[in-house]
Order: structure tokens, then C-alpha cells, then sequence
């Protein structure tokens, strides 16, 4: 009984692993979106761009991209701890922690101001993903990089 009636009567429904993998990226990407306390157009301007261009999100427009990530935000707002969790062992056991790590860094350097809220969702991403505080140094500083190379 779980399948067509729980998805028909809105319950649990069954998920591929490409799409539970870009959720668990818009996922994070909403959170580190809201985690200085405000939601700001280079913030969102960002991660739809970076969205765009993840290989990951290619066959999605960009108006699929934007209702996973409002789809998201409901998420977040019903159960943040429990899908923080979940969707930071999802991006650890597929691979994609690094590529996350990265999205939500150039989403965090976006607005120009590095908020301590950010850096603490950065960082228990990564704690939870298995990627160690050198490398998301070096990410960080790759990211900051390129940045810098786009400005100037």
C-alpha cells in the first residue's frame, strides 16, 4: 500500500537517487540562503545560477529549479534537524559533499559579507559529510579565487 496510495493521498513518496541528490543540494542551498537571518537577491541570483549551471540540475529549467527550492523551504521549515541530517548522509555516501561544499561557499561569498551563521552551516555540513576543515579551507579558497577572477 505504499506506493500509488501514499503518493496519491500525499505521503511518502519513492524518490531516485538523482533526485533525492538535487534535493539534498537545494536543500542546503535554502538553508545557507536563510542562515544570516535574511534572504538577499545576490544570495538567490547565486544559487539559481549555480544551479543552472551544476550538471547535476541540467535538465531542469529554471523554473523547476525554483520550485524545488521553495519546495525546500517548506521542507526546512517542518523538520530542519531531521532532513539536516538525512540530506548531509545522502551528499556524503554519493559523492556530491564536495560539489555541495562549493555551491554553498560561493552562496556564502555571494553578498560580500561572511555571516557566523553561514560559516557554522558550512561547517556542520561538512562535519556531518565527512570532509575534513582542510579541505573546506581549500574549497573555500578556490571558490574565493574564482570569485575574485569573475569581479576584476
Amino acid at each position: 500500500m505504499g506506493g500509488l496510495l501514499s503518493r496519491a493521498f500525499g505521503g511518502a513518496r519513492e524518490v531516485s537517487p538523482r533526485q533525492e541528490m538535487k534535493e539534498a543540494i537545494a536543500y542546503f542551498v535554502v538553508l545557507m540562503i536563510h542562515a544570516d537571518g535574511s534572504v538577499g537577491d545576490d544570495e538567490v541570483n547565486v544559487a539559481m545560477g549555480t544551479l543552472a549551471r551544476c550538471r547535476l540540475f541540467s535538465d531542469n529549467t529554471n523554473q523547476e529549479d525554483f520550485a524545488l527550492l521553495t519546495r525546500m523551504e517548506r521542507k526546512m521549515q517542518q523538520d530542519a534537524d531531521g532532513l539536516t541530517g538525512h540530506y548531509a548522509q545522502v551528499l556524503a555516501q554519493d559523492g556530491w559533499k564536495y560539489t555541495a561544499a562549493a555551491i554553498l561557499s560561493d552562496i556564502m561569498l555571494s553578498d560580500g559579507d561572511i555571516d557566523q551563521d553561514e560559516v557554522r552551516l558550512l561547517k556542520m555540513l561538512c562535519d556531518r559529510a565527512g570532509i575534513t576543515e582542510d579541505e573546506l579551507d581549500a574549497i573555500v579558497a578556490t571558490v574565493r579565487a574564482m570569485r575574485r577572477a569573475w569581479t576584476n
